[in-house]
C-alpha cells in the first residue's frame, strides 16, 4: 500500500500539460501529505491501491485524448482492469467518468442549445420523482428518487461544464481515429483489459464462474450491502470529515467555479480546446459527484474519504497551477490593465480573460505596443505576510468588539478599547495592500492572496497529517481513525496474563492448564 501511495504521488508528473510544472509538483505534495491519503495508503486496505488505479485511469484518458499515443490507451485499459479487480466502488467511478464522457461527446456532436434543452428536460423529469421517491422493485432499501438525485447532480455539473468548456471536438475525433485507423491499438487495449479481468475474477483460472463477478458484485451491493449501512453514519458524514482533513478540496471547488465563471465571461473565443481547462472542469465534475454519491451510499467509512480527497487535491493543484501561471510571467513584464498578453501554454485561463481588451488598432491600423514595467519583487513578497497580518488584526478586532457587547459596563468598555487598536492596524494594513495593488496590479495581489489562503490551509493539513499518521495513528481519538485499538490494550493483556500465571502457578496440571480459571465458550445458532 505504501508503494502505491508513493507511485500515486510520482505519477502526477504525467499531468504537467494540464497542471503546469508547478501545479504537478504541488499535486505530488498534496497527494503525498494529504491526511486521509497518507494514512490509508499505509493501511491494510485496498483503497491505497484503488486511488493509484484512479490516477492512472485519469492520466491514460487525458494523455491519450491529447496525444493519441497508444501507450496511454494501454495505461487506461490496464488501470481500468486493475480497478475492477480491486474495489467494488469502480461502479461509482464508472458512473462519474462515464457521465462526463457522454456529456462531452454530446457537447461535441450536438448544438449547445440542444444539449442545454436536453439537460433541462432531464432535470425537470428528475425533480418530481426525487420528491415522491418511490421504492424500486429490485434490491433492498433502493428508491428511485435517490438514484435520480445522483443523475441530477451529474446533469447540473454537466450544465456548468457545458457553459465553462470549449465544445469544439477533441474527444470524438480521437475516438473515430482509434476505431478507423488504430484498430490494432484498440484490440491490444481490449486484450489487456479482458486478460487482467479474467485472471483476477477467475482466481487465476481456478474458479471459472467468477467471470460473472461484475454482475454478482453489483447485485450484492445493491441487494444487501447498501441497505445494511455498515458504519451506520448520517448522510452528512463526509460533509463533516472533509473540512476537518481536506479543506483544500472544498475551497478549491468554490475557487474553480469562480475562476471558470470569470473566464467564461471575459475570455476571448478560442480556436482550439484548452486541455488544461478541460482537465479543471473534469476535476470539479469528479469531486462534486464523488461527494454526493458517497454521501448517498449506505456504507460510510473514513477510509472511503480518500476517494473524495483524490479529486479534491487534484482540483486544488489545478487551481494553484493556474494561479502560479498568473504570477510567474508577471515577474518580468506587467502590462497595463487590460493589455494583451497573448495566449500560450504558459498563460493561465485568468490571464487569457484579459488578453484582448486594449489590443485594438488605432485609426491608422497600428496596434499600440504593450507597456512594460518591472515588477518589484519585494512588493510581491510583502503581500503574503501582509495578508496574514490583516487576517489576524481583523480577527482580534472582531473578537474584542463583539466581546464588548457582553459583561459589565466596565468590561465592555475595556473590550471596546482593546478592539480599536486592532481595527486601526487592520485599516493600515489594508491601505498598504491597496497601495501595493496600485503598483503591481490588483490581479497579482488577488492571486497572491488566494495562494496565501491555500498555503495556510495546506499548513493546517500538514498538522492534521502529523497528528493522525505519526502522533496517534493507533489511538481512535480522531474521526479518521475508526477500527484501531488503543495502544494500552496490549499492555492490559500482558498484565492479565502475568496475573493469571501468578494466581494459578501451583494449580495447573496436564488436565487443567488454566488452573481452574477456564471459561466455557458457548456457541449457539442464534436462537
Amino acid at each position: 500500500m505504501a508503494l502505491a501511495g508513493i507511485l500515486m504521488g510520482a505519477s502526477c508528473w504525467w499531468l504537467r500539460p494540464y497542471l503546469g510544472k508547478g501545479g504537478a509538483f504541488i499535486a505530488a505534495i498534496l497527494l503525498t501529505f494529504s491526511p486521509s491519503l497518507l494514512y490509508y495508503t499505509r493501511f491494510a486496505r485496498h483503497d491505497g491501491l484503488m486511488v493509484l488505479w484512479e490516477v492512472w485511469m485519469v492520466i491514460g484518458f487525458f494523455r491519450y485524448v491529447d496525444t493519441g499515443r497508444p501507450v496511454y490507451l494501454y495505461l487506461l485499459a490496464t488501470a481500468t482492469a486493475l480497478a475492477i479487480g480491486t474495489h467494488e466502488l469502480y461502479y461509482i467511478l464508472f458512473f462519474i467518468f462515464g457521465m462526463f464522457v457522454i456529456l462531452r461527446l454530446l457537447a461535441e456532436l450536438l448544438p449547445t442549445r440542444s444539449i442545454a434543452l436536453v439537460l433541462a428536460i432531464g432535470l425537470l423529469i428528475c425533480v418530481p420523482f426525487m420528491v415522491w421517491n418511490p421504492p424500486l422493485p429490485i434490491g433492498q432499501g433502493l428508491y428511485l428518487g435517490e438514484k435520480l438525485l445522483l443523475v441530477s447532480t451529474a446533469l447540473l455539473m454537466g450544465s456548468f461544464a457545458l457553459w465553462a468548456w470549449n465544445p469544439k471536438p477533441v474527444l470524438w475525433p480521437r475516438i473515430k481515429h482509434l476505431v478507423l485507423h488504430q484498430t490494432g491499438t484498440l484490440l491490444i487495449a481490449l486484450a489487456l483489459l479482458l486478460t487482467i479481468y479474467t485472471v483476477f475474477y477467475t482466481t487465476f483460472f481456478s474458479y471459472p464462474r467468477g467471470i460473472l463477478g461484475m454482475y454478482d458484485g453489483l447485485a450484492y451491493w445493491l441487494g444487501s450491502q447498501h441497505e445494511f449501512k455498515r458504519g451506520d453514519q448520517p448522510w452528512y458524514y463526509y460533509v463533516m470529515q472533509l473540512p476537518i482533513y481536506e479543506p483544500l478540496g472544498i475551497v478549491s471547488a468554490i475557487g474553480a467555479c469562480f475562476f471558470l465563471t470569470i473566464r467564461r465571461f471575459f475570455a476571448r473565443v478560442e480556436e482550439t480546446v484548452r486541455m488544461d481547462v478541460l482537465f479543471g472542469v473534469f476535476a470539479l465534475f469528479w469531486y462534486v459527484n464523488a461527494v454526493v454519491i458517497f454521501s448517498w451510499a449506505g456504507e460510510k467509512m473514513p477510509w472511503l474519504l480518500v476517494h473524495m480527497a483524490l479529486p479534491g487535491n487534484l482540483l486544488a493543484a489545478w487551481v494553484i497551477g493556474q494561479l502560479l501561471r498568473v504570477i510567474w510571467p508577471s515577474r518580468s513584464v506587467i502590462p497595463d490593465p487590460g493589455s494583451s498578453l497573448g495566449e500560450s501554454p504558459g498563460v493561465s485561463a485568468l490571464e487569457d480573460s484579459e488578453s484582448d481588451t486594449n489590443n485594438t488598432a488605432d485609426d491608422n491600423g497600428h496596434r499600440p505596443e504593450p507597456t512594460e514595467r518591472k515588477t518589484p519583487i519585494w512588493s510581491m513578497m510583502l503581500v503574503p505576510p501582509l495578508v496574514l497580518l490583516l487576517g489576524i488584526a481583523l480577527g482580534m478586532a472582531l473578537w474584542r468588539l463583539f466581546a464588548s457587547s457582553a459583561g459589565t459596563d466596565q468590561a465592555a468598555q475595556s473590550n471596546l478599547l482593546q478592539g480599536l487598536p486592532a481595527l486601526i492596524i487592520f485599516g493600515a494594513l489594508l491601505y498598504t495592500i491597496l497601495t501595493i495593488a496600485h503598483q503591481i496590479g490588483a490581479r497579482i495581489v488577488l492571486t497572491l492572496t488566494a495562494l496565501t489562503l491555500m498555503a495556510v490551509l495546506g499548513g493546517y493539513m500538514v498538522r492534521a497529517t502529523w497528528l493522525v499518521v505519526y502522533d496517534h495513528p493507533d489511538t481512535p481519538i480522531d474521526p479518521l481513525i475508526y477500527v484501531q485499538t488503543a495502544p494500552d490494550v496490549p499492555l492490559y493483556v500482558e498484565d492479565v496474563r502475568e496475573l493469571s500465571l501468578n494466581l494459578t502457578r501451583s494449580q495447573r496440571d496436564e488436565t487443567d492448564v488454566a488452573g481452574g480459571l477456564s471459561l466455557p465458550i458457548l456457541i449457539g445458532c442464534g436462537h
